[in-house]
């Protein structure tokens, strides 16, 4: 079976990729880089960080996270030592000196046993025997009023702590974005869909792991770190967190929510447009199909939707063209919009979407204005 750390290496340098270009555009610290690629997976502090880990690096290569974490299992499986006494056999006259000599330390343990036994009975019977005196009578009471004295307070304690779980603090995130400084433990809640869900701080060590009240799990493993989270589990993410800053006390955590696709209906009106981004790419009595020449001066996270179809999200290189071809709309998520732009060629339009550094949604999409149709360009409202 080829080793999984030699794997992701060769994929790595097939890219092109250093270890330090790795750190650089996944933040992972280099000792795990360097110890995922050497299979030693003794480094790491659990099996949880490790599958964390190569769920994260997977993704940024370009592979698939449930095909590595499978690999994984199945080295782990195979090196499951199998039991010595059925690979190396033990001489049959060595084994019974060895038995007899095991037979006589447990015989020795069991008379010396016995006669302790005895002897803690005749002294219990002694002491049963002799008569109390009334000294002894208030010596018991007094101690039976002590250990039911030590009992209440173990019990109020008990209270004490339940009652302080209860009442741990309850963060609300109502605006676009916001930075939340939480304990382990302390919730932050918002509205989804009209149903509120929690997020909260699982560990703070050796990296950082949040959890949602939908089962899901999200790790940040440094300062800076970014990382989207599919909150409520409906396969698409809800929330763009950013680990500012963390301690073994406490994390601060900046939240940004992610725009969707509300829309169903292959007419979109211009309501959903925000009017100051609008741009108009063209204009036409009939829809005809969109088709956008996307490209990346640098290498940038980008994400796109066509119609009504799947979410499609990579890391393009530098150089890279996609040919984008819909009926109704194109949705783009940029991580940095100001290195990706779209060539028209029916419109002979170019545009470029951003500034450099800035993280934008963009929708083109056809709409109908009095009778005709229009092909715009906007932030999504």
């Amino acid at each position: 079976m080829e080793p999984l750390g030699l794997y992701l290496k060769q994929v790595r340098e097939g890219k092109k990729l250093t270890i330090d270009k790795v750190i650089e555009d996944t933040f992972i610290m280099k000792k795990f880089i360097l110890a995922i690629e050497d299979d030693d997976f003794s480094s790491f502090p659990g099996e949880a960080y490790l599958k964390g880990f190569l769920r994260n690096y997977g993704e940024y290569l370009g592979l698939d996270p449930a095909d590595l974490i499978s690999r994984y299992e199945r080295i782990k499986m195979s090196e499951t030592p199998s039991p010595t006494e059925l690979l190396i056999p033990k001489p049959k006259a060595f084994f019974s000196r060895v038995l007899v000599v095991i037979l006589i330390v447990l015989l020795v343990i069991a008379l010396l046993a016995g006669v302790g036994a005895a002897v803690i009975m005749m002294n219990h019977t002694a002491a049963e025997s002799s008569p109390k005196t009334i000294a002894d009578v208030k010596s018991e009471k007094e101690k039976a009023r002590t250990e039911k004295k030590k009992n209440l307070l173990i019990k109020e304690k008990k209270r004490d702590s339940s009652s302080a779980e209860d009442k741990s603090k309850v963060f609300t995130f109502e605006t676009e974005a916001d930075n939340f400084t939480v304990k382990k433990g302390e919730k932050i809640s918002f509205t989804l869909d009209d149903k509120t869900y929690s997020i909260w701080v699982s560990e703070l060590e050796p990296t950082v792991i949040l959890e949602s009240s939908a089962g899901g799990q999200l790790f940040l493993i440094a300062n800076g770190f970014t990382n989207k989270f599919d909150v409520n589990g409906d396969k698409k993410e809800d929330l763009e967190v950013v680990l500012n800053y963390w301690t073994d006390k406490n994390a601060t955590i900046g939240l940004k929510r992610i725009a969707n696709s509300l829309w169903s209906d292959s007419n979109i009106d211009s309501e959903f447009f925000l009017p100051d981004t609008i741009e108009i790419i063209g204009e036409s009595t009939d829809k005809s199909e969109i088709v956008a020449m996307i490209s990346l001066s640098e290498m940038s996270y980008l994400k796109y939707q066509i119609d009504n179809n799947s979410e499609i999200e990579n890391t393009f290189n530098a150089g890279a063209v996609l040919e984008l071809k819909a009926k109704d709309r194109i949705i783009l998520w940029m991580a940095n919009s100001g290195v990706v732009s779209a060539d028209f060629p029916a419109y002979n339009k170019r545009v470029v979407f951003g500034e450099k550094g800035k993280v934008d949604v963009k929708i083109i999409a056809w709409t109908k204005n009095n009778g005709n149709y229009s092909l715009q360009m906007s932030s999504l409202n």
